[in-house]
């Protein structure tokens, strides 16, 4: 809400949505592009496929450089390697969300 407040565009989104969204490349697809910050909820809720986890990684690293990014994950960071994918490319994924991170934990 503080960013709204601010005149910031976001826009709040599930990854599942996002990742559709970045092949079909449509409406939301450029909100997303405009946006200042990105919310992306339900991340990991369910463990990706060796695809999406590609694509995902593509996209955060994207998106990392070019505006805010807020993750809503009910995973613990810790646990993301674990899943059944490729756990270089997760445990990159996770390094990379970790620069200039705040985890807030809701737990």
């Amino acid at each position: 809400m503080n960013a709204l407040e601010k005149g910031a565009k976001v826009i709040y989104i599930t990854l599942d949505d996002l990742l559709v969204e970045s092949k079909i490349k449509k409406k939301v697809w450029n909100n997303i592009l405009n946006a200042d910050l990105v919310i992306i909820d339900d991340v990991f809720y369910i463990a990706p496929t060796e695809e999406e986890l590609i694509l995902m990684y593509k996209i955060m690293m994207f998106l990392q450089e070019t505006r805010s990014i807020i993750i809503v994950t009910n995973r613990p960071l810790s646990s993301w390697k674990e899943m059944k994918v490729d756990s270089h490319l997760m445990e990159t994924l996770q390094k990379r969300f970790m620069l200039d991170t705040q985890i807030i934990s809701l737990a």
